[in-house]
């Protein structure tokens, strides 16, 4: 694992932003020969308003071309505000429109036309042990296979399809009698816990998780493929992608390009 943050979670000053990434897979790629980066990054301040894509998309393309290697990009998350006035339940109310929305778009790196970019799914819809299923002051945003209530939508530079795939990335409920949304470990992604000692697992939700699902599907195809190159990876995991029926079903009625936005060419199929 590579860490290029520091301690507040954000890129040194010392030096630029494309320099940084630029050094760190670069070193990995010479070193260690790896092939599969993922890098669960963005800029929340840079959702994309179309025209020319950040210098940090750019350096992304190039090192995966220069390199022949796949890097995979998380599409960010989107923390929907409904606006002083509106009712609190409007994350139910407006879910999926709002994910279409201008400052619901795909953030810095996410852009780049090589990288794979990915989108976040909801693996579950579950609600809390001890709380009736029909408890309506509980209540999931999505369900199952649908688009994750903070992931991001495209399309990218000249139209481009991004996200291209999608993955579980978690899902968000409603609590009517907190009246707020929050994360709750039935709805969340399950991983190993760094801090170990503390804790052996972890949960929390993001596309962040959605990302390295990819890059794993990534990893085993080239442990299968060890002569393939970055381009054939990628069109093996675009073309084994489909977008899951309730993803479908929900998004077809917005627009005939609403799933595409979303989901991309859907979730991968390492089988």
């Amino acid at each position: 694992s590579a860490r290029v943050l520091n301690d507040e979670l954000q890129f040194d000053n010392e030096s630029l932003i494309t320099s940084q990434m630029r050094e760190a897979i670069q070193y990995f790629s010479a070193t260690y020969g790896c092939r599969v980066f993922n890098a669960s990054l963005g800029d929340p301040r840079m959702p994309y308003q179309g025209g020319k894509v950040s210098p940090w998309a750019s350096i992304l393309d190039t090192l995966a071309r220069e390199l022949d290697v796949v890097i995979v990009v998380s599409v960010g998350n989107y923390d929907f505000d409904p606006g002083d006035g509106n009712p609190l339940d409007a994350h139910l109310q407006d879910y999926p429109r709002y994910l279409l929305d201008e400052p619901a778009k795909i953030i810095e790196p996410a852009t780049g036309a090589i990288v794979l970019t990915v989108g976040a799914l909801a693996q579950s819809g579950d609600v809390p042990p001890g709380a009736p299923a029909n408890d309506v002051a509980f209540r999931p945003v999505a369900q199952v296979g649908q688009p994750s209530p903070f992931t991001r939508c495209g399309p990218g530079l000249g139209g481009a399809i991004k996200p291209e795939l999608c993955e579980f990335g978690g899902n968000r409920a409603y609590d009517g009698r907190m009246r707020m949304i929050r994360n709750v470990p039935e709805l969340s992604i399950v991983s190993m816990n760094r801090e170990f000692v503390q804790q052996l697992f972890s949960m929390d939700c993001g596309t962040s998780y959605a990302a390295p699902k990819v890059a794993h599907a990534a990893a085993r195809l080239y442990e299968t493929f060890p002569e393939a190159s970055s381009n054939l990876i990628r069109a093996l995991l675009a073309i084994s992608a489909q977008v899951p029926e309730e993803a479908q079903n929900l998004l077809d009625p917005l627009g005939a390009d609403v799933p595409l936005r979303l989901c991309g060419y859907g979730r991968p199929d390492l089988n």
